[in-house]
């Protein structure tokens, strides 16, 4: 929703005037109100911003050019610290100098739109997409590699681009999720956005092979049986848990920021074999 304070002029005025008005977010007072909005984004190390301009007075375009973030003439930012608040955070502000652009305007009064852009697979004027097909109702398109484009890289990045996947923010959340740890202190644990539903030791027995299931469900079946293979369970997950840790860890310092659901499940697969293989190795453990 609009936020008042966006709207410096005055729009009922300028309503009587032309029929569309710009919105002004010039701030000329660190302490202006509009800065204590919460934007949900973070400027990433390299983008594209796509600045286009139209007329107010019939909606056509004038012009349109190119910024990228490398242009250190047009684009600058400044950090701000909120140590007042609790607890303290930052804010980066990108600043765009108008007077800066290559391209000269003629005098008039434009609505402009800028198109935040950050490659994924590509460049701004090397697309590595031909489209092949076209929805009946033209809201999708079917896209493949240009086959001068086909190499491992870009198969690699495509690859990465389209898998499902869970960025750093979550994926410590995850892990302590997936391995059963309610009570570990994970950052954002209960607004990772998909199923919080907390992992039962019902649920972990529907994986398991179909004569185990009848046994743990056999009412003659003794309670100290079914209650030492649930304990021993928690503590394959809970080492299990440790180890995935460490894997994660591992990728985090190597740059790797997006975790697709294949690296994912490598890593708790993984984690609990090396975990099984450790418990099993303990003198005096008998795994029932």
């Amino acid at each position: 929703m609009p936020n008042s304070y966006n709207y410096t002029p005055s729009t009922a005025n300028l309503g009587n005037t032309v029929s569309k008005y710009m919105v002004s977010r010039i701030i000329n007072n660190p302490l202006e109100r509009l800065l204590d909005l919460p934007i949900p984004t973070n400027i990433p190390e390299y983008f594209i911003i796509e600045v286009v301009f139209y007329s107010l007075y019939d909606n056509s375009i004038v012009t349109s050019m190119v910024i990228e973030s490398t242009d250190e003439q047009v684009l600058t930012s400044v950090t701000l610290n909120y140590t007042s608040s609790n607890p303290s955070t930052q804010r980066r502000l990108l600043f765009i100098n108008f007077s800066k652009f290559s391209d000269v305007l003629e005098q008039g009064r434009f609505k402009v739109v800028l198109n935040f852009l950050v490659p994924e697979i590509g460049t701004y004027n090397e697309g590595q997409f031909g489209v092949t097909r076209i929805s009946p109702s033209r809201t999708e398109i079917e896209m493949e590699l240009l086959p001068r484009c086909i190499t491992p890289q870009t198969l690699e990045q495509l690859r990465q681009f389209s898998a499902p996947q869970i960025n750093t923010v979550w994926v410590d959340a995850a892990l302590a999720q997936i391995f059963n740890q309610p009570t570990t202190a994970v950052v954002n644990s209960t607004s990772i956005p998909t199923d919080v539903s907390p992992l039962t030791f019902s649920t972990i027995k529907e994986s398991l092979p179909l004569t185990n299931q009848v046994v743990l469900e056999n009412e003659n079946t003794p309670e100290a049986f079914k209650s030492k293979v649930q304990q021993q369970t928690q503590i394959i997950l809970n080492s299990a848990y440790g180890i995935a840790k460490g894997k994660i860890n591992q990728l985090k310092t190597a740059g790797t920021v997006r975790f697709t659901d294949l690296v994912l499940t490598n890593v708790v697969s993984s984690s609990i074999a090396e975990a099984m293989q450790t418990y099993t190795q303990v003198p005096g453990v008998i795994l029932v």
